[in-house]
C-alpha cells in the first residue's frame, strides 16, 4: 500500500483501517506517518474505535499526553489540544510541579499576569482536570 492511500483512508476515519494501523503498527511508526500534529488532533477519535490492543491504545496513549502535556500518565482528553499556546503552557507547568507551585508562582515562571493564570486554573477544574 502506498503512504497517500494509507493516509486517504486515515483521513476517511475508516474503522477497519485505523484497528489494524494501530493495532498493527509500531506506534513510533504510527505516529510518524501521521505527522505528530495530526496524531495530537487525531488521536482522542481514533482511541474511539473498538477492538484495539490495549497495550497499543496505552503506548499511543502516553504519546499523546507526553506530546500535548509533558507528562505520560495524563489522561487523554482530546479539547486539551485545542488550548491556546498559554493555557496548554499553564497546565503543562501545573502537570511538572505536581501541585506544589501556587498560581502566583506560575504566572511568575510563565510571565503572565495572576488574573489570567487563575482563569485558566479554573477552567480546568470545571473541565474535570483537577
Amino acid at each position: 500500500m502506498t503512504l497517500n492511500r494509507w493516509q486517504a483512508e486515515i483521513d476517511l476515519k475508516n474503522p477497519e483501517f485505523i484497528r489494524a494501523s494501530v493495532n498493527f503498527m509500531e506506534p513510533r511508526n504510527f505516529i510518524d506517518l501521521l505527522g505528530k500534529e495530526n496524531f495530537i488532533r487525531k488521536w482522542g477519535d481514533f482511541r474511539k474505535e473498538d477492538r484495539l490492543f490495549e497495550d497499543k491504545k496505552a503506548i499511543l496513549d502516553g504519546a499523546w499526553s507526553l506530546y500535548v502535556v509533558g507528562d505520560i500518565g495524563f489522561r487523554v482528553v482530546p479539547e486539551i489540544a485545542l488550548y491556546p499556546k498559554k493555557k496548554l503552557a499553564t497546565l503543562r507547568l501545573l502537570v511538572a510541579s505536581n501541585g506544589d507551585l501556587n498560581i502566583y508562582q506560575i504566572a511568575k515562571q510563565l510571565g503572565r499576569s495572576y488574573h489570567r493564570v487563575h482563569d485558566d486554573v479554573v477552567s480546568f477544574m470545571a473541565g474535570g482536570l483537577d
